[in-house]
């Protein structure tokens, strides 16, 4: 539906921040506007939502989080990793991509998110990890995933491509984000990893720059964010409040036309906790009304 149309800064929006990238000269590798993005997201994290201590680097893809944060899990090769069966491919593609065996486990029907609950009667033998996602923006509950891996010894990601916002981090609960063109936050290709762990956070950005200076969770790639994509992610960041409050009034006006012609249950919150990429809902009745 439209609510995934594009919606990045203007050529006007934009232009502060080009301008500064030529006085600076630095156009990748953690150049400036590399670093105040990081800065302030962290800030805004901490200060808007309430979070404690959380750390943001900035990746070239969501995927690419996904990738890194696996590698620095230290998990066994081939190790087992649960994915929800309702997800975007490239939940699945990363796992196999770091050489790891994904598997597919149902979703709560309600929710349509992967939950501990969700997963309660599968064999965790084998499995060294989960990454459960925020499906169409919904955030998980980190906590209870913090909770939950503290009693079962098994690692957790969450996959948040769509949640900027709304999804939480938690201990040993890191999260990546995408910033593609269609998400809320958006650098028109990108991502993040958010994370309460600061050595984590440390091990990610050297994974995403070839391994460099160090190597300590394998070998790394160029995964890194130009300043060109910085620039947009800023000054997409500048319109946060005004992206979150027109994609939540569209969601609004799908709900109210819908309900007019069907009896419906909406599968999302009217509320600002997250900001909407796709409508989610359920037909409780087939019947014209």
């Amino acid at each position: 539906m439209p609510l995934m149309r594009p919606r990045l800064p203007s050529a006007s929006e934009l232009l502060p921040y080009l301008e500064r990238i030529d006085r600076s000269q630095t156009y990748t590798n953690f150049g400036p506007l590399n670093d105040e993005l990081e800065r302030r997201l962290q800030a805004w994290y901490e200060e808007e939502k309430g979070a404690e201590s959380v750390y943001f680097v900035t990746t070239s893809s969501g995927t690419t989080a996904l990738e890194v944060l696996l590698q620095s899990l230290n998990l066994s090769p081939s190790a087992k990793i649960i994915v929800p069966a309702l997800t975007f491919v490239a939940t699945a593609t990363a796992v196999l991509r770091m050489g790891f065996e994904a598997v597919a486990c149902d979703v709560d029907p309600d929710t349509v998110l992967m939950t501990p609950d969700s997963i309660s009667g599968v064999d965790l033998t084998a499995v060294e990890a989960v990454i459960p996602v925020a499906t169409f923006g919904a955030p998980q509950n980190a906590e209870e995933w913090s909770k939950w891996s503290e009693q079962t010894g098994k690692k957790v990601i969450i996959d948040a491509a769509a949640a900027f916002g709304g999804q939480a981090a938690a201990k040993n609960v890191p999260v990546a984000f995408s910033m593609h063109a269609t998400k809320p936050l958006t650098s028109a290709e990108g991502g993040l990893v958010m994370t309460s762990d600061a050595e984590q956070a440390e091990a990610v950005r050297h994974l995403t720059n070839f391994g460099l200076p160090s190597n300590p969770k394998g070998v790394g790639a160029n995964g890194k964010l130009s300043e060109y994509h910085a620039a947009v992610a800023l000054a997409s960041f500048e319109n946060w409040e005004d992206t979150v409050s027109k994609r939540v009034k569209a969601l609004r006006s799908y709900q109210n036309a819908l309900q007019e012609i069907f009896e419906i249950e909406l599968l999302q919150s009217l509320t600002s906790a997250y900001c909407p990429s796709v409508v989610l809902a359920r037909f409780v009745d087939s019947e014209l009304r």
